[in-house]
């Protein structure tokens, strides 16, 4: 009985070693080009919006199998390009909404260099303006009035691959599938969604 209590305690200590062994922790940040819009519901002609993003990335790796959770804290620029016209009257808008983006993706390394990801994102709206010019003249929307017509809140998927040029550097592509209505005010709430395209790069220390 001894000898298998034994046996059983260092294959224990054993695994708990590789196991140890097997998992890679890291830190570091990223930036990127975002093409943003809005699907909204009664306003079919948005177009996409260039911004950028970037901040800060913590990844945890199981080395075998190569999967890992990667959760980030993003500084994000989205919106979108509009323009309306007939006759006698034209109307172009320029809405930016600059939020803090936490997606928490589950990474599969494909292989040791590129990985594919999906997860949650969730999106904290800090302020929004709307830029507009109707037949001409110039109006700008500021917080005010445009931020009171959206939600506090956004929530998505965040889909995505990087591939490591070196072992520090990266460059990978995300896409953000809104899910939830962007604008949610007491007298303005329609269909509308958050979809974000971004190509970014990074450094892993």
């Amino acid at each position: 009985m001894k000898k298998i209590s034994i046996i059983l305690t260092l294959l224990m200590a054993s695994f708990l070693m590789n196991t140890t062994e097997a998992q890679e922790f890291s830190l570091g940040v990223k930036v990127g080009l975002n093409l943003s819009t809005i699907n909204i519901e009664t306003y079919g002609n948005t177009k996409l919006k260039p911004g950028f993003q970037f901040g800060a990335m913590s990844e945890y790796i199981f080395i075998n199998p190569r999967f890992g959770v990667e959760a980030d804290v993003l500084f994000s620029l989205q919106g979108f390009n509009a323009k309306d016209s007939g006759l006698g009257y034209s109307h172009i808008s320029r809405q930016s909404a600059y939020y803090v983006n936490i997606p928490i993706t589950f990474k599969w390394y494909i292989i040791k260099n590129l990985s594919v990801a999906v997860g949650p994102q969730l999106g904290i709206v800090l302020f929004a303006k709307d830029k507009i010019k109707m037949d001409g003249i110039d109006e700008t929307v500021e917080n005010n009035s445009l931020y009171d017509c959206y939600r506090s809140f956004d929530f998505g998927l965040s889909f995505g691959a990087d591939y490591f040029i070196t072992k520090n550097i990266f460059a990978g592509v995300r896409y953000a599938l809104g899910l939830t209505n962007v604008y949610g005010g007491k007298d303005y709430s329609i269909k509308s969604k958050n979809r974000v395209l971004t190509v970014e790069v990074g450094y892993r220390f």
